[in-house]
Formats: C-alpha cells, sequence, structure tokens
C-alpha cells in the first residue's frame, strides 16, 4: 500500500484536526504571553516610546546578560533540586539493606 501526500493530507481535515490545531494555537498564545509578562517583570527587555511629527517610534531593547544570568541560576536550581532528589549512596529510593524494597523481608 502506497500513500501520496494527499492521503496523508486527508487525515489531518476535519472539524477533529482543525479543533486540535485551534487548541495548540491557544496554548502557543497562552504561553507566548507569559513568557512576555515574566520577561519584562524580570528585565529581560524595555519598551520605548518616542514621539515625532508624523511618527511614533517604538524601540525595544533586549537585554540579553540578563537573559542569561537567569538561564544559569535556573538550570543551578534544577540541579540542586534533581541532586537533592537522588539518594547519597546511590541506591534506589525503594531499595534497603537487605536488597529487598521497603515491603519485603520485613
Amino acid at each position: 500500500m502506497t500513500y501520496n501526500a494527499l492521503n496523508v493530507q486527508a487525515v489531518f481535515r476535519g472539524p477533529v484536526a482543525e479543533a486540535a490545531m485551534s487548541k495548540i494555537f491557544r496554548v502557543l498564545m497562552v504561553l507566548a504571553l507569559v513568557g512576555a509578562v515574566i520577561g519584562y517583570f524580570r528585565n529581560w527587555y524595555t519598551v520605548s516610546r518616542l514621539d515625532e511629527e508624523q511618527y511614533i517610534n517604538l524601540n525595544v531593547k533586549i537585554n540579553r546578560q540578563r537573559v542569561r544570568e537567569d538561564l544559569q541560576r535556573a538550570a543551578q536550581r534544577a540541579q540542586s533540586v534533581a541532586g537533592q532528589a537522588q539518594p547519597d549512596d546511590g541506591a534506589s529510593p525503594a531499595t534497603e539493606q537487605n536488597g529487598y524494597g521497603p515491603y519485603y523481608g520485613q
């Protein structure tokens, strides 16, 4: 059985596919909006406005150093949380001294 482009595209048509794409689009828009708000309050960028006679200039300045610092700080926190989640002796958390789980061998 062979598939050509028309048969494959037919699978992604219809009201179900449109609803799914609409949901995906809405989720992406919400994520972009949340990212923009967080970035604004974390001083990742600034927006300035300059009024001239017939024009309005909007300038967006991105503070790359601030973004880089925040990303490094987030990575360090993620590593510390991941380090706290792992046991220090290298054994799995459910394994006890006798090699059995917490409910076996008691």
